[in-house]
């Protein structure tokens, strides 16, 4: 649903979404808080709210419920505050893109927790993933990120030198 000129807030409604595995918002003229339904939505492997005018802060929920997010963009808004320490149970996480938006505050030690982030892929892939439940699913994946002000697409995963990637705060 990205790319279109949607107003307003996301529905409530979406929270429903059980089996829900990628939500992508991107570049429309969304507002409001995120709501919180969508912690309901615990099978969510992509959250795309990127390019918006979302405007509070980064849900707790979030790193409570969506253990399953291996990709959460929520670059370009006015959202504001200090990231959640919570954020930092997503495990899953590889690509985390908060770029363009009124963060403040220290980044706290507990990103060294986004191991998916850093550990050594054993071949270059597309980003994709599969869903199971009675049937199966693959989907291709691709990303915008930001990246000291440039905009980059990313169709995969690229894969990283053998060398160990420290973790310093």
């Amino acid at each position: 649903m990205g790319n279109n000129n949607f107003t307003g807030n996301i529905p409530c409604s979406m929270g429903q979404l059980f089996s829900l595995a990628s939500l992508q918002l991107r570049s429309n003229h969304l507002a409001g808080g995120i709501i919180s339904s969508l912690q309901n939505c615990t099978e969510l492997v992509v959250l795309d709210l990127s390019e918006n005018e979302f405007t509070g802060s980064i849900p707790t929920w979030m790193g409570e419920s969506l253990s399953s997010l291996r990709i959460l963009t929520l670059r370009s808004n006015k959202m504001k505050g200090m990231i959640p320490p919570e954020l930092c149970r997503l495990a899953s996480l590889q690509v985390l893109d908060l770029a363009q938006n009124k963060f403040f505050g220290a980044l706290t030690r507990c990103i060294c927790n986004f191991t998916a982030m850093a550990m050594k892929l054993n071949s270059s892939g597309p980003i994709y993933y599969t869903y199971s439940r009675g049937f199966s699913i693959e989907y291709m994946e691709n990303e915008l990120l930001m990246m000291k002000g440039n905009m980059y697409r990313y169709d995969k995963i690229v894969r990283r030198p053998n060398r160990a990637l420290p973790c310093r705060i």
